[in-house]
């Protein structure tokens, strides 16, 4: 099965003069040409204040903030480990999250696809079966998009972004959105293979989604010190953070861009413009990408010391 969806993604990825190959670059081209778009209006309606400001950035408030963004990564990297036990998976605890985070580097690589292949690959090397090791990353993505969605829709009432009539009917909408979405994940799952009955973990699975959605309020967290740390601050944490969940989500949305560059630029200058210039937020949209960047960066190489130094065990093949 996996090496099925490996071969479609190499025909997709490869093929130089495909058809699928030009609309990628064409709709890849348009959604960076529109953000940039949008943002440099934004930002040019506010020039006369970038030369009049004066950026002198709260450094403990930064390293704090990196600190909780790293740890989140971290967090990140043991809830899959989790997710994949939960599903029947045998899987040494370091040598998940070495997996989660070196694959995690894949995402720098043109080519969206990357970051997924090379987790299942090296899952499979690790001994983990293919089908486990494929739902375990579309039940990842699921697990983040549901607690991602059910913090927005917790959020909906205190953000100051909707009216009262607009937050009771979105609220309503996005419960059943959200039960259905997970009653899908949940069916295709088990009609895919019917062990999964038997062999999934599903009070471990309950525990993953109630970390996964701890971990969006620790990132938030951190995307708040950062905020804090470049005045003037946006003011409404609320809002921060849904400005936070719906810039990384949709970045991951828009898969023909590399990294959502371009795209959680402007959702956050379109969320979260309000007591803070468009180029600030530009910068700390910049400054998050870099404190990610880091921690994912020095998370990896500790890892890999670590698990030199523990000797590890060897994957299989």
């Amino acid at each position: 099965m996996l090496d099925r969806v490996k071969d479609c993604i190499q025909i997709f990825s490869n093929a130089k003069h495909s058809p699928a190959r030009y609309l990628r670059w064409v709709v890849s081209l348009g959604i960076l040409a529109a953000s940039s778009w949008f943002v440099g209006r934004k930002v040019y309606s506010e020039w006369g204040t970038v030369s009049a400001s004066h950026i002198n950035p709260d450094i403990p408030r930064l390293l704090i903030s990196w600190l909780c963004i790293t740890t989140s990564t971290l967090l990140g990297a043991w809830e899959w480990t989790l997710l994949v036990k939960a599903l029947g998976g045998h899987l040494n605890t370091i040598n998940g999250i070495r997996i989660h985070l070196i694959s995690a580097l894949g995402k720098y690589i043109p080519g969206y696809v990357w970051p997924y292949l090379g987790k299942a690959h090296l899952s499979v090397r690790y001994g983990v079966p293919a089908e486990i090791a494929i739902f375990s990353i579309v039940g990842e993505l699921a697990i983040v998009y549901l607690s991602g969605i059910l913090i927005l829709l917790l959020s909906v009432p205190f953000n100051g972004l909707m009216a009262e009539t607009t937050r009771s009917t979105l609220i309503a909408v996005g419960c059943v959105v959200g039960f259905i979405f997970a009653a899908f994940v949940f069916g295709f799952l088990r009609a895919q293979n019917p062990r999964f009955e038997k062999t999934v973990n599903w009070k471990g699975i309950i525990f993953i989604i109630f970390a996964v959605t701890l971990t969006w309020c620790l990132l938030g967290f951190g995307f708040y010190m950062l905020d804090i740390s470049i005045k003037p601050p946006t003011g409404n944490p609320l809002r921060l953070l849904t400005g936070l969940i719906v810039a990384l989500l949709g970045g991951q949305l828009a898969v023909f861009v590399p990294m959502g560059i371009g795209v959680r630029e402007a959702l956050l200058v379109a969320i979260l413009d309000i007591n803070k210039p468009a180029w600030l937020i530009v910068l700390m949209a910049v400054m998050l990408r870099l404190e990610m960047i880091l921690g994912e960066v020095v998370l990896t190489l500790f890892v890999l010391v670590w698990s030199v130094v523990k000797r590890t065990d060897n994957p299989k093949g």
